[in-house]
This record gives C-alpha cells, structure tokens and sequence, in this order.
C-alpha cells in the first residue's frame, strides 16, 4: 500500500509527502485530476495545493490511488474554487481510516 506521493512545488522542488493520516493532521488529504493538467494535484487538509503528483506513468498511478485501501471518498467533479481556485476528479485519503 502506497504511503507516500512524489510532488514538485511551485518553485520546482521535489519533495516525498505522506499521504494523510488524521493521528497527524497532516499530508496529502485530497489528489485531484482536473482537465487542465496531465498532473495530478496534491491538495492539504485545508485543500490548499501542494504540488503536482510526479510519477512516470499518471494513468498507472491514478488508477492506484482509486483502488486505494484508505481511500475515504471519491467525487467525480468536485470545486475546489473558493480554497484552491479548481475543480476535478477528486479523491480523499486517510492512512488512521478504519
């Protein structure tokens, strides 16, 4: 079971984040897959982003994180307009989730 994303920032750095547990309240909460980038996009608990997702084959690890063992909700066109300023496929995770 996958624990951790590959994500590149902003500024270009590229860092290995957990994906989110609630014992820790931190992590990558939200991945979502919008139309305007071939990257999945690495969202926060405050669904701020945090990065795109690298990995060398997308569909390959878009389809991992949907069969997901603690994946905790999926949308298949959520708006994340307020908080992030997007909308797409989204789906949530939480490694604590029973």
């Amino acid at each position: 079971m996958r624990t951790h994303l590959n994500i590149i920032d902003g500024k270009g750095t590229t860092k290995k984040l957990a994906l989110f547990g609630s014992k820790t309240n931190s992590g990558v909460h939200v991945v979502l897959r919008t139309d305007q980038s071939a990257d999945p996009i690495a969202l926060d608990k405050s669904y701020q982003p945090l990065g795109h997702v690298v990995a060398s084959d997308q569909r390959a690890i878009w389809q991992e994180l949907m069969s997901h063992p603690k994946k905790i909700n999926y949308d298949p066109s959520h708006d994340f307009t307020l908080s992030a300023g997007i909308k797409g496929e989204a789906i949530w995770f939480d490694l604590d989730s029973a």
